[in-house]
């Protein structure tokens, strides 16, 4: 069966660490952290997504009221999608490095942000159902957040799980990874994936090159997060890689961008 199956679409929730939780669809994660009860979000995928944000943590236990934060890794609308919703209906904070927060608060144009005009040239037709996907969701009218509080690079935030931000630019300005370091656990948004939706590339790699900001620096990056120190990789697009984040950027680093 493919992807586009809208049953095999959501409600696909697995622990994938101690007290972390992949929840999302097969096309976009966000993740669940556990903390005593308290909850933080790692993205919050898509607009579209939004309304099946409280029945996905319900599969997993997890109520509303317990959700805390929501941590974006960068300001693309697959990622902040669902955040408005959750900072309105849980009274949770949403935070974002203060070079992407522009975006999440809908003061840059998606479309632009976005690069989709450069992005049409990747034709397959894995790119072309991506595409058609992420315009049904919502992706080039995302729910602006009106409210976020602007974190930088290793910063420890106060949240549940207390993630440290490891900014790795070149996805986007503010592209971050966040560390769950007692529990050897990174969320890589775009800096680092393990699928590649516009030219269905797997394994870990950079997204394609016209998505990113800055190709070069994004590839720089890797040598950041390289430097990190976890077990269990989880990026914003495909699988979890499970190894250390050395292993992940240096594979990545070889595959480079489509």
């Amino acid at each position: 069966m493919a992807w586009t199956d809208p049953a095999l679409l959501y409600g696909a929730a697995v622990q994938v660490a101690e007290g972390v939780y992949r929840l999302g669809n097969p096309l976009v994660n966000w993740y669940a952290v556990v903390d005593g009860g308290r909850v933080t979000l790692i993205d919050s995928g898509l607009t579209g997504d939004a309304s099946h944000i409280v029945a996905d943590l319900a599969a997993v236990g997890i109520k509303p009221e317990q959700v805390e934060a929501v941590v974006l890794t960068h300001g693309h609308g697959d990622h902040f999608g669902g955040a408005e919703e959750v900072r309105t209906t849980a009274g949770a904070h949403v935070h974002i490095h203060h070079a992407d927060a522009a975006l999440a608060r809908g003061k840059v144009p998606l479309r632009s942000a976005l690069r989709l005009p450069r992005l049409v040239r990747h034709t397959s037709r894995e790119s072309m159902r991506v595409m058609r996907f992420f315009v049904g969701h919502g992706i080039l009218r995302p729910a602006a957040v009106k409210v976020v509080d602007e974190f930088d690079d290793g910063a420890v935030l106060p949240v549940p799980g207390a993630p440290r931000v490891v900014h790795a630019p070149g996805h986007t300005a503010g592209s971050s990874a966040l560390l769950l370091e007692a529990r050897g656990v990174a969320f890589t948004g775009d800096a680092l994936v393990t699928y590649d939706c516009y030219s269905g590339r797997r394994g870990p790699r950079l997204m394609a090159r016209e998505s990113n900001d800055d190709n070069a620096e994004a590839v720089r990056s890797l040598d950041v997060l390289g430097a990190c120190r976890a077990r269990v990789v989880l990026p914003g697009h495909g699988e979890p890689f499970e190894g250390a984040l050395s292993e992940a950027a240096a594979a990545a680093k070889d595959a480079g961008a489509a």
